[in-house]
């Protein structure tokens, strides 16, 4: 091993095995590992969202023992092994040198030296499934001084990396049923004449106002139609079309007069929100479908400004939900959410800078139950 190599990686620990080496488990060691006493805090080498959290042998884990995972804004898998101890849950959001576990032996840890078998097995898989060499990510964290320990306290549970995150929530253009006051629900109507020049106009527009990173909408034709228009405008390629970001499912209702059900859907959402619509979907059930579906895409795309094409219950239950603070139970503000709310193909712009770390779990659950997986509509 070269003795100039791992020199910030040396402020952690000893570098024992490098990636590349070997083991006595393996011909070639896909992680690098770190030792030092147990109880070390193991800071988290790039910001992202905790995806699992394994305590011991489960899953085939190959002897890993307590180990965080961390998925990062580009996909990888940032693999944290042999924890005395997680500090962390799944879903949870963490910043770059933020601590995610205590350093230990769990598994099968071993001594190259037949000493302390305390030590960090640090691996990166990347989307594909392939491992990249891990030690740039931890090198650059140490030696910047974001790490705990280095150079003072790198962030710490109160600051969320996503704080700069921004959803830009687009109400598709408008449809027949919306000229004619009717409810649209799942109803899979086009954009009218009328509509397909709104969001002509407004992609003009949001490309003068905004960067656009990600653009990601309704599966229902309309909210498509709009999501294509806008990709014309801001020079996307592709749309990711996610079926979480239908609006509420009316059932029956759906193609009435909207004054005059209004009341049906007040008494819903209000009195009575784990009762489906007939032929439709519970209030309660919508809204921690769209919530999930929501925090899913700022997962994925922290830091970015991301385009979210839904529809007029998806606006009305987000604005609601910003009324009472986000809070962790997703209660929302029923006046609010009965109110009008942004005109078909406009939009309105939400700075992702809530604390809903503890929401996460349960959106990501409730949305899985509901989703499939994400396609793509290309232009």
């Amino acid at each position: 091993m070269n003795p100039n190599a791992y020199q910030n990686l040396r402020k952690l620990g000893n570098v024992t095995v490098p990636y590349g080496g070997k083991t006595k488990y393996e011909s070639f060691h896909a992680g690098v590992d770190i030792a030092n006493k147990k109880g070390t805090p193991v800071p988290a080498f790039a910001p992202g969202v905790v995806t699992a959290v394994t305590n011991g042998f489960q899953n085939g884990d190959n002897g890993y023992g307590n180990r965080v995972q961390v998925r990062d804004q580009k996909g990888n898998i940032h693999q944290y092994a042999h924890l005395a101890q997680p500090l962390v849950r799944p879903g949870q959001v963490v910043g770059q040198g933020q601590e995610v576990g205590k350093m230990g032996d769990s598994g099968s840890s071993y001594s190259p030296t037949g000493g302390d078998a305390s030590h960090l097995d640090y691996r990166v898989k990347t989307p594909q499934g392939q491992y990249q060499n891990p030690t740039p990510y931890a090198e650059k964290t140490l030696g910047s001084g974001s790490a705990l320990g280095q150079g003072g306290p790198g962030p710490s549970n109160e600051e969320d990396p996503m704080k700069k995150t921004k959803i830009i929530l687009v109400r598709h253009g408008t449809t027949g049923l919306n000229s004619e006051g009717k409810l649209r629900g799942w109803v899979n109507v086009p954009l009218n004449d009328q509509g397909e020049k709104e969001v002509k106009k407004m992609g003009e527009k949001l490309n003068k106002q905004h960067h656009i990173d990600v653009v990601e909408t309704s599966d229902l034709l309309r909210a498509k139609q709009t999501a294509l228009g806008l990709t014309d405008k801001t020079k996307h390629s592709t749309i990711k079309v996610n079926d979480g970001l239908r609006p509420w499912h009316l059932g029956n209702l759906s193609g009435h007069d909207i004054k005059q059900t209004l009341p049906v859907l007040k008494d819903y959402a209000a009195n009575k929100p784990n009762e489906p619509i007939p032929g439709g979907e519970s209030f309660n059930s919508f809204k921690n479908r769209f919530l999930g579906a929501i925090r899913d895409i700022t997962q994925r795309n922290p830091g970015k400004t991301i385009a979210v094409v839904t529809h007029h219950r998806g606006d009305r239950t987000m604005a609601a939900w910003e009324k009472k603070g986000m809070p962790d139970d997703l209660s929302i503000d029923i006046d609010t959410f009965l109110k009008k709310g942004i005109d078909p193909a406009t939009a309105r712009k939400i700075i992702m800078n809530k604390k809903t770390d503890s929401l996460v779990g349960r959106l990501s659950k409730a949305h899985k139950k509901y989703k499939h997986p994400l396609t793509y509509l290309k232009k």
